[in-house]
């Protein structure tokens, strides 16, 4: 009865919680990551390719910062902290992701180039690349399913999840390229190597400057604290301002009132004298 319960809330929370799906979605993908990882290092050591040993490492790398990410958020969630104390845990964790991130472009830069200067070094079989043909299309797919649907999401560590599989899929369609041709191909060589070397660098290119604009919008919203704390500290100050004045220019203030005819509203009947601005009072309250 308990495991039909407890399975139950699990389907109900994985149809109704987007952030709960993502994650689930990530684990995935992370073991399809690992076994892809592992994959590469055994054509390596059984080919001798230094080109599947290169990107072994790194989507080992790519490995470490989504478990970093999973791991960190598992922790902000089970974690007693308060609303602003668990967005600031969020936006400090986020920045470093993008950094790392980051600088993890420029591992590429030996892959990609062991790429175009290789020639029919490796004698791969088919399987192989249809291996690396199924992981790049269950890449892509996720990755396009994932990036529209998290843009909108506050949380931040799903925005970071949703960038590392666009990564991650975009850096598959350079190892399915590698792999077919030096599979089916001749190797890299005449108008092959041209079109590899220009369509490996802009692919390299493109990761660079997305990984730039994330690690930028990393920064901003990190300044965004600073910012909204002196905003909410200009706020409370003004709001506290007006109302200090309303309590002491409530009556005749610091010049002798003047003589005005007298109104029933105002004066005192049976000891319940109510100023005719009280009644303002909580509208001036309900606009802050």
């Amino acid at each position: 009865m308990k495991d039909d319960n407890a399975i139950k809330k699990f389907m109900l929370r994985m149809k109704n919680d987007y952030a709960f799906r993502t994650f689930i979605s990530a684990a995935v993908s992370f073991i399809a990551t690992i076994i892809f990882t592992l994959f590469n290092l055994y054509l390596g050591i059984a080919y001798r390719a230094e080109w599947n040993l290169c990107i072994a490492a790194y989507y080992a790398l790519l490995v470490a910062i989504r478990a970093f990410v999973i791991i960190h958020e598992r922790k902000i969630s089970r974690g007693n902290y308060e609303g602003s104390v668990r967005d600031r845990r969020r936006k400090d964790a986020f920045l470093i992701q993008s950094i790392l991130l980051f600088i993890t472009d420029f591992a590429l830069i030996t892959p990609v180039s062991l790429m175009v200067l290789q020639r029919k070094a490796v004698s791969y079989s088919a399987i192989p690349a249809i291996a690396v043909a199924a992981y790049t299309t269950y890449k892509i797919i996720v990755s396009a399913r994932n990036y529209f649907k998290a843009e909108k999401q506050q949380n931040l560590s799903v925005r970071m999840l949703k960038d590392i599989s666009l990564i991650d899929a975009a850096v598959s369609v350079l190892s399915l390229q590698y792999t077919l041709i030096m599979t089916f191909g001749d190797g890299i060589q005449g108008n092959m190597l041209t079109l590899c070397a220009v369509t490996s660098l802009i692919i390299w290119l493109l990761l660079l400057a997305f990984s730039t604009s994330v690690l930028v919008f990393a920064i901003r919203r990190r300044n965004m604290k600073s910012c909204d704390n002196t905003e909410m500290n200009k706020k409370t100050d003004s709001a506290a301002t007006k109302v200090a004045a309303l309590s002491v220019v409530g009556g005749g203030g610091f010049e002798p009132p003047k003589s005005e005819t007298s109104d029933l509203q105002s004066d005192a009947f049976g000891h319940s004298a109510i100023r005719p601005y009280i009644k303002f009072l909580p509208m001036f309250f309900w606009s802050w």
